[in-house]
């Protein structure tokens, strides 16, 4: 079984526990806007473990606590119109050599914020073909989840009339949308669309807004999920899901639309394309393309929303994701050319054999990184770690000799350096402690400088972060401290315990208790780790 995995990896968790349906798990959400203490799990109420075959990996039910991949930081651009980065998702298929195409975003600061669009103009646009197919119902699960009062007065707020909105050019639209929701016509500045966020800031309730897709010929404004003001994001009545900026398909946000019928409610039904190939989240109906071999279309954020009928949902412990995947009772009915095949959960699932665990790299690696020289902040490098992860090793070297070596697990998408949140990756490059974790849940831990100086060059470059995200974590790695862990990039990666044999974390490097203990005599804060492809 491939990376369908034991998911912890880039946020603490306070609990094992293994893959389940989400049927039986209905306990809290956290999916989006803020992040995790390091590699988190959280056993949620009512989940049952399941064990997931042969292969080393595992999956849980969702539990509260957890985010998105690519959420802002809520306070970072509060006031502004439109945050630099919009949500990123991950789509870039993993392990094969396939080529990476990044979300494409373009800027908003460009756009004028006090240029407003009258309904009548929004009633122009061109309109989407609907679709002659039903729904697809999936399983029943109960009430709404019961949210937060979010923005009262504001674009996504509850109304019944547009004089209960204090947004401009309000609309109060009422059918199909529980207790009203504030909204209006997205403004246009250039190829840009537009809603306000003025009245947003971290000592309010209301969020951030944006303006979506609605299916229809409307471009329209409504509000961005935000898990720190509200425990599932939105309001009660509504649940999270993704939507495509107006007029830019490859630009997608989370934003609360009606929990039933689980988006907007005259907006054509999906096409079923979960566990499909893909390369960008705009290449699946429900916008989110996993980073499994050849991608992955699932629908994201099932906690309360119900999966369409063909899928389950399950949750990926510390990867902060939910997603629906694709029901099956025999490997004919996934895509076995992809080797992906029927497994233990009856979903189609990559087969991922391991590779063994290979301890005679050791003393080569220790020779080489003595001799590069590889040393970020450590004053006095005698002592250092060395991880390989093709061989699945760890090696404590000092001067140039190996020490001692301990087996390692990696994260669910063990090929490839890490390049965002989420992607399971473990990242490879030179790196020093930037914090002891004493306390860690998977019992010590040594926390990596992650991200580096090229990861934030790059991914400014791609508009996955903002300019002062860029300058915090070229100011960190500079000054030998410890670098911002809650951008688009990811963060939290440390070496931990748990346990080694299999590949079990989402980005995290975990060894046996015991390796964890020789380590922690004898490695401390700025000391060299280097992690090798």
């Amino acid at each position: 079984m491939w990376g369908a995995a034991t998911l912890v990896g880039e946020e603490e968790l306070t609990d094992g526990g293994k893959a389940t349906s989400e049927v039986t798990m209905r306990g809290s959400l956290i999916i989006l806007s803020i992040w995790l203490v390091a590699c988190p799990s959280v056993d949620p109420a009512g989940s049952q473990d399941r064990d997931l075959g042969p292969g080393d990996t595992w999956r849980q039910d969702r539990a509260p606590g957890t985010d998105l991949p690519g959420e802002e930081d809520p306070q970072a651009d509060a006031g502004q119109q439109e945050p630099d980065a919009p949500f990123d998702l991950p789509s870039d298929p993993s392990p094969v050599d396939l080529p990476v195409q990044d979300v494409v975003t373009q800027d908003p600061d460009a756009a004028d914020p006090d240029q407003q669009m009258d309904a009548a103009d929004a009633a122009d646009l061109p309109s989407d073909v609907a679709a002659d197919t039903p729904p697809d119902t999936g399983e029943e699960i109960g009430p709404p989840p019961e949210g937060a009062n979010l923005n009262p007065g504001w674009i996504g707020g509850a109304c019944s009339l547009p004089t209960d909105c204090t947004n401009s050019a309000p609309i109060c639209l009422t059918d199909g949308f529980p207790e009203g929701m504030c909204s209006q016509a997205c403004s246009q500045s250039g190829e840009v669309w537009i809603c306000p966020d003025t009245d947003y800031g971290p000592t309010t309730m209301n969020t951030i807004s944006r303006c979506i897709d609605t299916g229809t010929s409307l471009a329209r404004c409504v509000s961005q999920c935000d898990f720190t003001k509200s425990p599932t994001g939105c309001r009660t009545g509504y649940i999270c899901v993704l939507r495509q900026r107006y007029g830019q398909p490859n630009t997608i946000f989370p934003v609360c639309l009606p929990w039933e019928p689980q988006g907007w409610p005259d907006e054509p039904p999906r096409p079923f394309d979960i566990g499909e190939s893909c390369m960008l989240p705009s290449d699946c109906s429900h916008l989110y393309c996993m980073d499994l071999p050849n991608g992955y279309c699932v629908m994201t954020m099932c906690d309360w929303a119900r999966c369409p009928s063909g899928s389950e949902c399950f949750s990926f412990e510390a990867s902060d994701l939910t997603a629906c995947l694709k029901s099956c009772t025999q490997d004919g009915q996934c895509r076995t050319q992809e080797s992906y095949v029927c497994d233990a959960d009856d979903t189609c699932w990559p087969d991922y054999t391991r590779p063994a665990w290979d301890s005679s790299v050791s003393a080569a690696d220790c020779a080489a990184v003595w001799a590069a020289g590889l040393s970020p902040c450590d004053a006095t490098p005698d002592d250092y770690i060395v991880v390989n992860k093709s061989a699945r090793n760890l090696a404590l070297c000092n001067q140039g000799s190996a020490v001692s070596s301990w087996e390692v697990g990696l994260g669910f998408t063990p090929a490839g350096d890490k390049r965002r949140e989420g992607d399971g990756r473990t990242p490879e490059g030179v790196f020093y402690v930037a914090r002891l974790v004493p306390t860690s849940s998977y019992y010590k831990a040594f926390l990596l400088s992650y991200p580096e100086i090229e990861d934030a060059e790059r991914a400014y470059a791609l508009g996955e972060i903002s300019s002062t995200e860029r300058t915090n974590i070229i100011n960190a790695q500079n000054g030998c401290t410890e670098p911002p862990q809650t951008t688009a990039l990811g963060g939290l990666v440390e070496i931990h315990g748990g346990g080694g044999t299999s590949d079990w974390t989402a980005g995290c490097i975990a060894i046996s208790d015991g390796g964890i203990d020789a380590l922690w005599a004898v490695i401390g804060l700025k000391e060299t780790i280097v992690v090798l492809p």
